[in-house]
């Protein structure tokens, strides 16, 4: 049996990827999991994976890499999973220095130098993104491998690392997380948004969504939010807004964790997106449609070029100009008093869930393509 270390400087130390998907699959397997984050701390030694996580506010990059070198050097591991490039950087100096045979899994979400520098503008933005390029690209020739998000995103990297190996390992929720809803005994239907309450991600546009169904359609209709707020301009915008328009105002759930996430999907009935179409968002497939679609929740989504490309997820859900709010409402209104509709994509869901966009299809080759030598 091996042990595997999964290093994170970008996210909680129960990602829904990194904790639900990869250490779990290896737990299962019998391997050991280790799983260090730099956004927490957070030490917990018995439990199925490993948790050792520190809290790096106000360190400099070099006190940071510093402290994920001596973690790895505690554990020992036999290979490191790095979920930024950043993270390569300790994870290849174990390597020099303490186990040459370790072996390092770079893993591609997003192409982090455009993600990075997205708020950025004029020399910032150009500068920034040269410099994040350079070290995405030296990350790369340090990893031994790579393990992919989706498909579009591997273009980049066999540019970048020609020859390197690579798999494909998508976003779909465990099994073990998903449900069948069953029926709604209330026949209250209930709306939800999920993620983070800003511009960018179409929060206020659903705001505005709440707002003119209600005066049109004044339905019993419950509306969600599960998420937080990234700055203070976007939380001052929501109380502006609500202070205004005191009908449109969701339920607002606070962000806890990915189970507690998923039972606020399991208590939903329908979910929308309405996220900007920029350049970013256009090349991503947002992980949260598998997440609907494990819920078996009908949805209506920004028309992203990545998501219709996929033809498999075209029968998922709606896909709309997220400016056009008539027919965003016009869609959500079919979804609420159509019956026969509403159920149509809830079973279409709920089956595609259990035979193909779930993580267990793929744990397995996961675990082999990590360990294998």
């Amino acid at each position: 049996m091996k042990k595997i270390a999964i290093v994170t400087s970008g996210h909680f130390t129960k990602d829904d990827r990194l904790y639900y998907k990869f250490a779990r699959s290896l737990q299962k397997k019998g391997h050991t999991a280790v799983l260090i984050s730099s956004l927490e701390n957070l030490f917990s030694p018995n439990g199925e994976v490993i948790l050792d996580s520190f809290d790096s506010s106000g360190f400099g990059r070099k006190k940071k890499s510093e402290e994920f070198f001596l973690k790895l050097q505690k554990y020992s591991p036999d290979a490191v999973i790095c979920s930024e490039p950043f993270t390569v950087f300790p994870a290849y100096r174990y390597k020099r220095d303490e186990n040459r045979n370790a072996r390092i899994i770079m893993d591609v979400t997003e192409w982090y130098p455009e993600n990075i520098t997205m708020k950025l503008k004029g020399l910032k933005k150009i500068f920034g993104y040269l410099a994040l390029s350079l070290v995405n690209f030296a990350a790369t020739y340090r990893a031994d491998v790579l393990t992919i998000g989706e498909s579009s995103k591997a273009v980049r990297y066999k540019f970048f690392r020609p020859g390197i190996k690579y798999k494909i390992f998508g976003y779909y929720p465990p099994l073990e997380l998903l449900t069948d809803p069953g029926k709604n005994e209330t026949g209250t239907i209930t709306v939800l948004y999920s993620g983070h309450f800003a511009e960018a991600r179409g929060f206020f546009r659903y705001l505005e969504v709440i707002k003119e169904y209600k005066y049109r359609f004044g339905e019993d209709v419950k509306f969600k939010a599960i998420g937080k707020f990234l700055n203070a301009a976007d939380e001052r915008k929501y109380n502006h807004f609500i202070s205004q328009n005191t009908e449109a105002v969701p339920d607002i759930i606070p962000w806890s964790d990915y189970e507690g996430y998923f039972n606020a999907l399991k208590n939903s009935d329908i979910c929308i997106d309405l996220r900007d179409k920029n350049n970013f968002f256009n090349r991503s497939v947002p992980i949260k449609i598998f997440d609907y679609i494990g819920s078996g929740n009908p949805f209506i989504f920004s028309d992203l070029k990545a998501v219709t490309e996929i033809s498999e997820l075209s029968g998922c859900g709606i896909y709309c100009e997220p400016e056009n709010r008539d027919k965003i409402i016009g869609h959500l209104h079919n979804l609420v008093t159509d019956k026969r509709l509403f159920s149509q994509y809830r079973n279409h869901n709920l089956e595609m869930a259990r035979t193909k966009f779930n993580w267990n299809n793929v744990e397995e080759e996961f675990v082999s393509f990590v360990l294998e030598d």
